[in-house]
């Protein structure tokens, strides 16, 4: 009750983000698959930077309690598989 249908949608968007910059993808792949601004991938990568303590968070309970690692898993393959221009990982530096 606390959030409405489209909170949860802007929430669950923002912590995929997150996820998937961490997974190395370049903004503008999740800016296109996320149908979200670059401004807003980039506050949170801001954010990842400087702690990120929410994020880790909530991450950490997800991966206790529930089968994130095959979710993660699911939504990289769909990503792989996705004919979407430009959505790649970024090259490690």
């Amino acid at each position: 009750n606390l959030l409405t249908p489209t909170e949860k949608i802007m929430l669950a968007k923002r912590l995929m983000v997150a996820v998937l910059l961490q997974r190395g993808y370049s903004y503008s792949a999740i800016c296109r698959v996320l149908k979200m601004s670059k401004t807003t991938v980039h506050i949170i990568q801001r954010e990842l930077l400087k702690s990120g303590e929410g994020y880790r968070r909530v991450f950490d309970q997800f991966f206790k309690e529930s089968k994130g690692g095959q979710v993660i898993k699911t939504i990289e393959q769909i990503l792989g598989a996705a004919p979407i221009e430009g959505l790649r990982r970024v090259a490690s530096r």
